[in-house]
């Protein structure tokens, strides 16, 4: 796996400690990953993506793909969008299921 793979699957991993570098990745069982994305994003033309997505709410769509097809990912998000990924890499399902809900409102002070 290159680095852009690497960089992608980091960002799904827990955080990761200065001893624990580099990382020991593990590959989702049956060697796939799953990736979400902003559907905004699946609009543009030459996606590399085809088929219905996994899972889908209004704003994001997540589809299983071999770790292989990051690589692929990746540099067609830099090349349409000028970013570095774009995208989030997860080892599971349930972690790109979870991901999707909403994030908790930030505790207030009075």
């Amino acid at each position: 796996m290159n680095n852009i793979g690497l960089s992608v699957l980091l960002l799904a991993s827990s955080a990761v400690r200065a001893e624990e570098f580099p990382p020991r990745i593990e590959a989702a069982p049956n060697d796939s990953v799953w990736v979400s994305f902003s559907k905004a994003d699946l609009a543009k033309p030459g996606f590399p993506l085809s088929g219905t997505p996994v899972l889908a709410d209004a704003k994001t769509a997540v589809y299983k793909v071999k770790p292989d097809m990051l690589p692929v990912l990746s540099q067609y998000m830099h090349d349409n969008f000028n970013r570095c990924g774009g995208f989030f890499a997860h080892a599971t399902q349930a972690s790109a299921q979870a991901s999707m809900r909403p994030a908790t409102a930030a505790m207030q002070y009075p």
